[in-house]
């Protein structure tokens, strides 16, 4: 989805950068595959403690449990911010550098054909393996969970098919809104780049804004409201719905237009900056927003009910943990350092290219090892456990050769969009591309001018509110029981 010669990258040394194209632009983030994989292992993790609590109820201290409990949705924030930062940086960085908007049309193609071939496969999957759910509801019910529509039907619809597809109703319909959202914001602060940063920065609070009254109105209000419950677009479901979501996108959005303004000559935020200089402290800032996670009274029990004012710092401070995690991919730093290494290593790159059926596929794999339970007596969750990972990595990896890559290839090829690394190449069709330009990592730098003071002030008052946080994050929830 790169745009040709639209961009202009600062610096000069960037023109041998293995990662840019010769008329100087970046096509792709060699640790963006790394922060996928973390995202679909944490899912997985999530996945495989509720299954282990099914078969052994102490299989592991409760704060491990509380902890492995809160990965699922962190995982899926992570996801949601990749998305936002990738689909919206095109079109962000047409509006700065003053050049056209793509087709809405050509972008769906490409989007749908990315993830409709692996769900559908995977869907029949679970429905071969006895893991779909699909409550009885007929014809109607298959139509709803093959088109993406789950959420938008009555009650007990949303985990229709494959239980995580409700992930994915909200990702489809993202993709139907951005080249929308695009247009609007394209038509505005089009006389110089400042204009338009104006114009983005107002689009994107206003979707944040959006989201926290969605998100609100409907924990208060109308999460448990029967009276609501109507076939199609219940109210009731209003918070799986995109609008609750737009803040999850709007971050990675919002990284984007950073991206974007500092590609067409401007600078980063210093806030920005100190983060993606300083990987480490940006983790240690997810580690801490997971910590306050654990202090907000999420009940241990799966699909146990929680009050609003934790429902909603669930999102929310899931949603800071997914950002946190991101930030080092994205933005250069004055070395490689141990994370960046880490995310662009070989075997990160791997798993986060068939991160998507990992996703997909990991809790089909393990209703059916659970509910089986090949060895018997003499099996543990253990041995469950890992032989549901095998499962899913080959079946993943086999449906990316097979399916996915081959059909995202046409797409592209047909819109005309280039794609590094595609299978289009005289590459064997067996191999998944994880490419020599992720070996010289430590050329992906860019200069920046420091304060330290400010650093260390930004650094230790991020930190100081975490801990405040932590200690009294009970008693701030109990205010709002």
């Amino acid at each position: 989805m790169s745009n040709g010669g639209q961009e202009n990258i600062a610096t000069q040394s960037n023109a041998d950068h293995p990662l840019v194209a010769g008329d100087g632009v970046l096509r792709s983030f060699p640790c963006l595959d790394g922060v996928r994989s973390l995202a679909a292992i944490l899912v997985l993790i999530n996945h495989s403690s509720a299954f282990a609590s099914g078969f052994d109820s102490g299989w592991s201290p409760e704060p491990v449990r509380i902890v492995t409990g809160l990965f699922g949705r962190i995982g899926v924030a992570t996801f949601f911010v990749i998305s936002g930062f990738l689909l919206y940086r095109p079109f962000v960085l047409a509006h700065l550098s003053g050049s056209g908007l793509g087709g809405a049309g050509r972008f769906w193609v490409r989007r749908f054909a990315r993830i409709l071939p692996g769900y559908w496969i995977a869907l029949l999957g679970a429905i071969a393996l006895g893991s779909a759910q699909f409550l009885n509801v007929g014809v109607s019910g298959y139509l709803t969970a093959f088109g993406l529509a789950q959420n938008y039907r009555l009650g007990g619809m949303i985990f229709l098919g494959i239980a995580v597809a409700w992930t994915l109703v909200i990702e489809a319909s993202f993709y139907i809104f951005l080249p929308g959202f695009a247009w609007v914001m394209s038509r505005f602060g089009r006389s110089d780049r400042h204009h338009a940063l104006r114009t983005q920065i107002i689009g994107l609070s206003t979707l944040v804004l959006i989201a926290l009254v969605t998100k609100s109105y409907w924990l208060v209000y109308l999460q448990s409201n029967v009276g609501l419950r109507r076939t199609w677009f219940p109210l009731s479901q209003l918070g799986f719905w995109l609008p609750a979501y737009l803040d999850w996108f709007a971050v990675g959005m919002l990284l984007a237009l950073c991206w974007a303004w500092r590609a067409t000559g401007g600078r980063l935020p210093r806030v920005i900056s100190i983060f993606a200089e300083h990987s480490w402290f940006s983790w240690l800032a997810a580690a801490g927003f997971t910590l306050a996670l654990t202090r907000i009274g999420i009940p241990l029990r799966p699909f146990a009910e929680f009050g609003p004012m934790t429902g909603f710092l669930y999102d929310e401070f899931a949603l800071c943990v997914g950002a946190f995690l991101v930030v080092p991919a994205l933005f250069a730093g004055p070395s490689p350092g141990m994370i960046r290494r880490m995310l662009a290593s070989r075997l990160a790159v791997f798993l986060g290219t068939i991160s998507f059926g990992i996703y997909l596929w990991n809790a089909t794999i393990l209703d059916f090892v659970y509910r089986r339970e090949p060895l018997g007596g003499g099996g543990s969750w253990i041995l469950y456990s890992a032989m549901s990972l095998m499962a899913t990595l080959i079946i993943s990896y086999v449906v990316f050769v097979l399916a996915e890559r081959p059909i995202r290839d046409l797409a592209h090829k047909w819109s005309g969009s280039s794609h590094l690394g595609s299978s289009l190449n005289a590459k064997p069709s067996f191999v998944i591309e994880i490419g020599a330009e992720r070996i010289r990592l430590e050329t992906w730098v860019e200069p920046h001018d420091s304060s330290r003071v400010s650093d260390v002030a930004i650094i230790a008052g991020t930190f100081a509110l975490l801990l405040l946080l932590s200690i009294g994050l009970p008693s701030f929830r109990a205010l709002f029981a």
